[in-house]
């Protein structure tokens, strides 16, 4: 059994190498950065747990794009994009989405399972602003 730790691998599971941003019933927020992953220069990963009924939050990300991947359950993403257009549409497991930075968005959990979701950023520290909590019912 191979013991070593190493600088190639890093973990978003239970905080282990990234950092909890967010946890509480109703889902999970969790990141890593160049901070703690240095070969991240530039970029930086989130895994979003949102529980069945609840929600990531309307916000936006005022210096960065956002690539999301659905790993598991069903959910509603809406946008409203600088140019104020509206979309919103489902997704589930397997599916990608693409934010432009400075399109207020939010994720919400419209299936019977917890949603998971990768999401890459290409900035070692995404601005997030929001409104209000960052995960609600």
């Amino acid at each position: 059994m191979l013991t070593q730790t190493s600088t190639h691998v890093a973990s978003l599971i239970d905080g282990e190498s990234g950092e909890i941003v967010e946890e509480s019933d109703l889902g999970s927020i969790q990141r890593l950065t160049a901070d703690t992953f240095p070969i991240l220069k530039g970029l930086s990963i989130k895994r979003l747990l949102i529980n069945p009924g609840a929600m990531r939050t309307p916000h936006w990300h005022a210096n960065t794009n956002e690539l999301t991947y659905c790993v598991s359950g069903t959910a509603l993403v809406s946008v409203l994009d600088t140019g104020s257009q509206f979309a919103s549409f489902v997704v589930h497991a397997g599916d990608m989405f693409h934010i432009d930075s400075g399109s207020l968005h939010h994720i919400e959990n419209i299936g019977t399972d917890v949603c998971e979701f990768i999401i890459a950023f290409r900035n070692e520290r995404p601005e997030d602003f929001g409104l209000g909590q960052r995960l609600a019912p």
